[in-house]
């Protein structure tokens, strides 16, 4: 005689037991297990036995009920390891109130499961709803930590996996809850199988989502698409299964006297396939059987086609676009990828060997204008070396050294006064005749050949140019640097000039004449004018060695008392007198006798004619 095998509820208990081992393998594959992944891992070991304890149960065998209460035990357990994760996700923000809690609720537990076992011992009437009222209590609990964490959190997105989780742990709550409000007789049995059914579902999907998307290591997009899938076809399994299916006319027997538990068509062992009651129901059986395949064949499917498919049209393209990316980053430009599907995918490939092939042809036109940039660059520094090297050599020849780095460096009056310095003056007798009957170029060579003279023996002894006027030449030994020699600078420098000079002809055959001043005192120096500005001296002594060029003899020096002084040790002089120098009235000066010491030059060349 025929025997009925399966409940109606049995394809949705197998539906979750197999989402729960599905979970269980995602979670138990992860590498980095950190503490509330373990508790994750093995409260959904403990609810995939307690589901498939629970699809033994719905098959049609008479199971002992200690076999139901090791189901009740089993599942219980994973409600605690359910505690267990809430106070360690993310850390453990309460460790001293965890390890308190996490006791408490095994010893809940274990209360709620001595006392189902003593009414097993005892024959009692078995009180389910302990078991479900306990298993309120648990996610109840979890709830509270994890809005508590929520509450607790420093920011928006801190408290965002927290609040999730307790999204997700409420679906539980109501479900265990339907089954609380059976067990008490306040819910029909029949549809609570149903909608704590569809509850755990939604709580798997949920709970899986939630926990991937705020996993502290990033899990690969091919988990999501096969998980997606997966749940997706078990739900709409599960919805049409339930929609389709009439869940009444079941016939529920009682317990048997033997204290096993008899599934609802256990009782049909000899029915007669005559009755049209067996016949549905015989029908309904094959339609369970049906949908088992289906659920165990789609699952099979989604775990191991689908990922294969998926690798090759989706997860390899989009690791292809992602190690490119990095390559690209790290800097990578000949970087073409293969189109392998003309998707989505594809042309995201192809938009991205677009950029590449840009983003080199940019980096290259970037590189050849910064090199161009740069020659220029180089080019332009260049020239203003040149022109910096210039215009130091034309500030050189307008002041001394030290004074125009004095003036480089922003200094704005620059006065300095000297106590002691050698102020020299000397014209070319008869110039102004001279200028009348030669032309403006041969004037000016001839002018410039002596000047230029000058300059050489003036940097050659030491002295410090200070300017010309016309045909006069203006010098002083001792400045800017002071020095003691400063006299003796000075005429050294006046005899190598009148020897210079004479080395310049007219255009008639005679030598150039020069009468020289000298004369030594303290002097004021320093730098006037903003434009064409010059290094000028100032005082009484510049004016009396003035005084003494213009009185002084053609071909012959005249220095005042204070410079014969200096020198009358060291050069022969010859007395002139008083002299009436204008401002100062009849001051005695000295003529430097002729065949005197002459200048360093001059004896240099003596001394190389004589060898």
């Amino acid at each position: 005689m025929p025997r009925i095998l399966f409940s109606l509820a049995e394809p949705r208990v197998l539906v979750l037991a197999v989402l729960c081992a599905s979970v269980t393998a995602y979670f138990f594959s992860l590498r980095n297990k950190t503490r509330d992944l373990r508790f994750l891992i093995g409260a959904f070991s403990c609810w995939t036995v307690h589901f498939l304890i629970s699809v033994s149960r719905e098959s049609f065998y008479a199971l002992p009920v200690t076999f139901l209460l090791a189901e009740m035990c089993v599942g219980l357990t994973g409600l605690v390891l359910f505690v267990g994760f809430a106070y360690n996700f993310r850390g453990t923000r309460y460790p001293r109130e965890f390890r308190v809690g996490f006791i408490s609720a095994i010893a809940l537990v274990s209360a709620c499961l001595f006392a189902l076992l003593q009414q097993i011992l005892t024959n009692s009437t078995m009180n389910w709803c302990i078991g479900s009222g306990t298993s309120v209590i648990l996610f109840l609990w979890s709830e509270a930590v994890l809005i508590r964490k929520w509450i607790g959190a420093r920011t928006v997105s801190e408290g965002r996996p927290y609040r999730d989780f307790a999204s997700v742990f409420l679906l539980s709550v109501a479900a265990v809850g339907v089954y609380f409000l059976r067990d008490i007789g306040l819910f029909p049995a029949d549809a609570a199988s149903v909608v704590s059914s569809l509850l755990y579902l939604s709580t798997l999907g949920g709970f899986t989502l939630v926990y991937v998307n705020n996993a502290l290591v990033p899990t690969t997009f091919r988990v999501k698409i096969v998980g997606a899938t997966l749940f997706t076809i078990l739900a709409v399994l599960t919805v049409t299964w339930t929609v389709l299916v009439p869940s009444r006319g079941e016939f529920i027997p009682p317990p048997s006297d033997a204290g096993e538990y008899v599934s609802p068509t256990t009782s049909g062992a000899n029915l007669s396939t005559s009755d049209p009651e067996v016949l549905r129901r015989l029908a309904i059986q094959n339609a369970v059987v049906g949908y088992n395949y289906c659920i165990l064949g789609s699952a099979v499917f989604v775990l191991t086609l689908f990922p294969a498919f998926f690798r090759l049209s989706l997860v390899q393209p989009l690791h292809a676009l992602v190690e490119a990316v990095d390559r690209l980053d790290s800097g990578a430009r000949d970087i073409q990828l293969p189109v392998t599907f003309n998707d989505e995918i594809g042309r995201l490939t192809i938009n991205f060997n677009q950029m590449t092939r840009s983003l080199k042809a940019a980096e290259q036109d970037i590189r050849s204008y910064a090199e161009a940039l740069e020659f220029k660059v180089e080019e332009r520094t260049a020239e203003l070396a040149r022109k910096n090297i210039e215009n130091e050599r034309l500030l050189l020849n307008i002041l001394p050294a030290g004074v125009a780095e004095r003036l480089k460096q922003g200094e704005d009056v620059i006065a300095d006064a000297c106590s002691e310095a050698t102020v020299l003056f000397a014209d070319i007798v008869g110039f102004t005749d001279l200028s009348t009957r030669i032309s403006a170029t041969e004037l000016v060579e001839l002018l410039s050949g002596v000047m230029s003279d000058f300059d050489r023996l003036a940097q050659e002894q030491g002295v410090e140019k200070i300017k010309t006027i016309g045909d006069a030449y203006m010098a002083v030994a001792g400045l800017p640097g002071s020095r003691a020699d400063h006299a003796q600078a000075a005429v050294r420098l006046a005899l190598d000039m009148l020897e210079a000079a004479a080395k310049h002809k007219t255009p008639d055959g005679k030598s150039l004449q020069l009468r020289i001043g000298i004369n030594s005192g303290p002097v004021v120096a320093g730098v006037i004018g903003i434009h064409k500005f010059a290094y000028d001296l100032w005082g009484e002594t510049v004016n009396i060695a003035s005084r003494m060029q213009s009185r002084s003899e053609p071909g012959r020096i005249q220095v005042t008392e204070a410079t014969y002084k200096l020198l009358k040790d060291e050069y022969e002089f010859e007395s002139r007198g008083r002299v009436d120098i204008k401002g100062k009235g009849a001051m005695p000066t000295y003529f430097v006798a002729e065949g005197s010491e002459v200048g360093v030059c001059a004896k240099e060349k003596l001394q190389c004619a004589a060898a």
